[in-house]
């Protein structure tokens, strides 16, 4: 039998329809607890040549029957909806940065084309300042002789 499939109970114990809803939701709970033990992805930041990486490590941990499938499914529930949650919120958070990315580069770009720019216009300056000034100086040497 595929483990991802629930087995199905026996048709002559005389089941009531809320108790297969229960059981199914149960099993599904479960099967998603069982999963995310086995492969729990946890985001750690670390540290390395001075700059902030997010790294994904596997944790294991170890897998525990639970009392009553009653008493973990909501739990379970909530605690996948809130990775879900954190998720959507993870991929909104890097679309966010790398729009911000994209626009600083281009912010970059644009301030080093305003930077040569503007050297290029110094430069320019400086050398009319010095023509004009050897003018003057020129024009102020002849009038004294």
């Amino acid at each position: 039998m595929d483990p991802g499939m629930m087995p199905l109970p026996d048709t002559a114990s005389g089941l009531e329809w809320s108790s297969l809803v229960s059981a199914a939701k149960a099993f599904e709970v479960q099967r998603a607890a069982s999963l995310f033990s086995l492969n729990e992805v946890a985001l750690s930041p670390v540290q390395s040549g001075g700059t902030a990486h997010l790294s994904l490590e596997r944790q294991h941990t170890p897998r525990s029957t639970p009392t009553s499938s009653d008493e973990v499914a909501p739990d379970l529930t909530g605690k996948v909806m809130q990775l879900e949650v954190m998720l959507k919120q993870l991929h909104t958070d890097l679309q966010k940065e790398k729009l911000d990315k994209e626009a600083l580069q281009m912010e970059v770009a644009n301030l080093r084309e305003n930077n040569q720019r503007l050297q290029a216009e110094s430069h320019s300056a400086s050398e009319q300042l010095r023509k004009f000034a050897k003018i003057i100086t020129g024009t102020v040497e002849k009038k004294d002789h």
